[in-house]
């Protein structure tokens, strides 16, 4: 038997990994149902310690935020930041995390150290001396690496739009040929609708503008001086 499968795509493709706060929702739920913390630690090759701590790792973290983050890459550390906001601070931070792009624990002790004191967790959090420097310091650190990857990107920007340029008008070119364009539309129907967008949208991009036409003012007969 021959496949008719592309070969670039391995099984590896496939898998769709748990994020933390999905990892830490199925090990709550396990544990809730009455399955042992033993039996979940041998079943997933971790330490019974590890269960334990991802079985508690969302209590006193809101649904909004919870939310906002279960399909990120959030450290454990995370939320033990989080847990010493208050609700409303919650989905700040994580709206603020998400905004950036950034999940790690320095940037949420940050924000934490940032956050005035009446959307704190009294007795989940103390602000101790010099701990407002030493996160600051670690944001500046964070903004900086932040910065440096915005460069990246606006450096690589260019030369992306290029390509897209290139291959947006090279589907559009295909698809004004009617023999590719009706073979696309009865082997690969729901290709031919993407790329009939895209050959529009390039061909929309590549049509000049009509100049804007100002209303004519009459302009005011100039003095005579007399001379």
């Amino acid at each position: 038997m021959t496949a008719t499968d592309d070969e670039s795509y391995t099984y590896n493709r496939h898998i769709s990994r748990l994020t933390p706060v999905q990892d830490a929702r199925m090990i709550a739920r396990a544990v809730e149902h009455g399955v042992s913390r033993e039996r979940i630690a041998t079943v997933l090759g971790i330490s019974k310690n590890t269960v334990s701590q991802k079985a508690v790792m969302l209590d006193g973290i809101c649904r909004e935020a919870q939310a906002l983050l279960a399909d990120k890459n959030c450290p454990g550390k995370t939320f033990s930041a989080l847990k010493s906001m208050r609700p409303p601070r919650q989905v700040e931070a994580a709206e603020l995390m998400c905004g950036q792009g950034n999940f790690t624990s320095t940037f949420a002790r940050a924000i934490l150290a940032a956050t005035p004191p009446e959307l704190l967790e009294p007795a989940r959090y103390k602000r101790k001396t010099g701990d407002l420097g030493e996160q600051l310091a670690h944001l500046e650190r964070e903004l900086a690496s932040l910065q440096s990857q915005v460069g990246m990107i606006e450096e690589s920007y260019g030369v992306n739009h290029l390509h897209l340029s290139v291959a947006a008008s090279y589907v559009s070119t295909l698809m004004a040929n009617g023999v590719i364009a009706e073979w696309l539309i009865e082997q690969y129907p729901e290709y031919s609708s993407q790329f009939q967008t895209i050959a529009n949208e390039a061909d929309s991009a590549h049509e000049p503008r009509r100049p804007i036409k100002l209303p004519f003012r009459r302009r005011a007969p100039a003095s005579r001086v007399p001379i």
